[in-house]
């Protein structure tokens, strides 16, 4: 190994060595949201000076606009299809914004399958979708394992509940009567009446249901005439004529769920609370190794970048190192705070992130002695790689998590790292 490379190792050491301080600043301090908006932004302001100036700017003088191009669109591409990836492992827990997303997309997945089975329940089926949105934003869910009982025969009636998949069986008077399958519901003549349960409800397998409370329905009762029209209708029939399955013709519950969806699509979803987060850390395989592997994906174009510097001009770009270290801090410092919100221990948080130092000055050392004696287009086209690779991640990772909770400090506290990344520039 050449001192080149040994510089580059403690380059990307340096730069990374941020993550585990700004974690322990959040885990200790949780600073505000603004306050941690501001940082994001501030670092992401400095990141882009760096890379446009000392990476790209330098680049395009020396190896001319294709190579960077080429570089950039395959480095944007490849961060992309990864991060996806990981994603779909439990990653989008290491970022507010990204698990903002990822659970409103994934709730919003889940009120559209609720809303295909209520299409089919005659009771809710008389609703005008604006006021089945209520309902549907009120639901639970609820996980029921081969044997569990969701209620007995002589409970009271709480809530609804429909099937999303799995099997249940119905017994009434210790004697099997009827196997509720995916799409059924479950304890409306309860609900309506107020009765007791008059069967006993088990799994039969993984069982997957969607909980309406009895207050929600009550309150849609009460300001929905033609519920309670429905209502009065219904109280008049015999539970085992209802049978708990009151179906409508398909034509018309696809034209009712058509929509609803389109009604639902135009209500706000509230962020994701903390126990939402913590749920869908849970509902991951591996969500720590998910997050390490996201957090490792965002530090390893970083390290690139780095290496690829100390192999063009034979020095550690300052500016450069100074933008990572100025970025690194605060997205660690709010990373944290929602990898502690889905259940991580501190010890493990702050190890995750040592861990991730450790790596990316062996990637920057990696980097460097791959591309000694690499010069032309061909490293060019590397940086043009990394960069790439760096905005998609500030664009989808960084500004997005700053404008969740930031507002109008971010725009200021982005020009002003932009400045200070310049003023570092010049004194270098």
């Amino acid at each position: 190994m050449t001192s080149l490379t040994w510089i580059a190792v403690g380059a990307g050491a340096a730069a990374a060595v941020a993550l585990p301080l700004g974690a322990a600043v959040g885990l200790l301090s949780r600073p505000g949201p603004k306050v941690t908006s501001a940082l994001l932004a501030f670092g992401a302001g400095a990141l882009l000076f760096a890379l446009s100036v000392e990476i790209v700017a330098e680049g395009l003088h020396e190896f001319g606009f294709v190579p960077l191009a080429a570089g950039a669109i395959v480095g944007g591409l490849v961060f992309e299809a990864a991060s996806q990836l990981l994603n779909r492992q439990g990653a989008f827990l290491r970022k507010f914004a990204v698990a903002v997303r990822q659970i409103s997309a994934e709730r919003r997945r889940q009120e559209r399958d609720l809303l295909e089975k209520l299409s089919r329940v005659h009771l809710l089926q008389t609703l005008p979708p604006e006021e089945i949105v209520p309902l549907v934003r009120a639901a639970e869910q609820v996980f029921l394992q081969p044997g569990e009982e969701l209620f007995r025969e002589g409970d009271a009636g709480s809530s609804l509940y429909v099937v999303s998949h799995g099997s249940l069986e119905v017994v009434r008077g210790g004697v099997r009567v009827a196997v509720v399958q995916a799409g059924d519901t479950v304890g409306e003549m309860a609900v309506v009446t107020g009765a007791p349960r008059s069967a006993s409800i088990t799994a039969l397998e993984p069982t997957h249901l969607f909980r309406i409370p009895k207050h929600a329905f009550d309150d849609l009762v009460r300001s929905a005439r033609r519920v309670r029209d429905t209502v009065s209708e219904l109280i008049n029939l015999r539970t085992e004529e209802l049978k708990e399955r009151l179906l409508v013709p398909h034509a018309v519950a696809e034209e009712w769920q058509a929509r609803a969806s389109a009604q639902l699509g135009e209500a706000a979803h509230e962020r994701p609370s903390d126990r939402e987060i913590e749920e869908a850390a849970h509902a991951q395989r591996h969500p720590v190794m998910g997050i390490w592997m996201g957090n490792l994906l965002d530090a390893i174009p970083e390290s690139l970048v780095l290496g690829t510097t100390v192999v063009g001009a034979g020095v550690v770009s300052w500016p450069l190192l100074a933008g990572l270290f100025l970025a690194n801090f605060p997205e660690a410092m709010s990373s944290s705070g929602i990898m502690r919100a889905a259940g991580l221990r501190r010890g493990t948080i702050l190890a995750m992130w040592g861990s991730i130092v450790v790596v990316s000055g062996l990637c920057a050392g990696l980097g460097n002695l791959f591309l000694l004696g690499t010069s032309g287009p061909a490293l060019g086209f590397i940086e043009g790689t990394a960069v790439g690779a760096m905005l998609v991640m500030i664009a989808e990772t960084m500004l997005p998590e700053a404008f969740e909770r930031g507002g109008a400090v971010v725009g200021l506290s982005t020009l002003v790292g932009f400045l200070a990344a310049l003023a570092v520039k010049s004194l270098a």
